[in-house]
């Protein structure tokens, strides 16, 4: 057992965002940041995924895995999802660059 002391402070993912803090996401955009629940999966595939609740209920991450939010922890203590990461960062790119474009013009000058 983990003592008091270390134990990461984790709750069990819902999809209602009253039921979380800021620090476990995004309540305006409805962004979690959640991971298996131990014992759920192998500590190896316990990473933190980039997930939004479905009308469904279920939970679907950046990287296009769903899950059931009972399986799951929300968290920001943990390796992430690199899958996650990277989507994100491309898709956070290609919005800089369309910005980029719309303010300077095709060839980076002022318009």
């Amino acid at each position: 057992m983990i003592p008091a002391a270390t134990r990461e402070e984790t709750t069990s993912a819902r999809c209602a965002p009253e039921q979380r803090g800021p620090e476990q996401g995004d309540t305006e955009t409805g962004v979690r940041y959640v991971r298996y629940r131990r014992g759920e999966v192998g500590e190896s595939r316990r990473s933190i995924h980039v997930a939004m609740c479905m009308p469904d209920g279920l939970l679907a991450s950046a990287c296009g895995q769903t899950f059931q939010p009972g399986r799951m922890e929300d968290t920001t203590r943990g390796m992430p999802c690199l899958t996650c990461v990277h989507r994100l960062a491309s898709a956070e790119r290609t919005r800089a660059s369309t910005r980029l474009v719309d303010e300077h013009g095709e060839h980076g000058l002022p318009r």
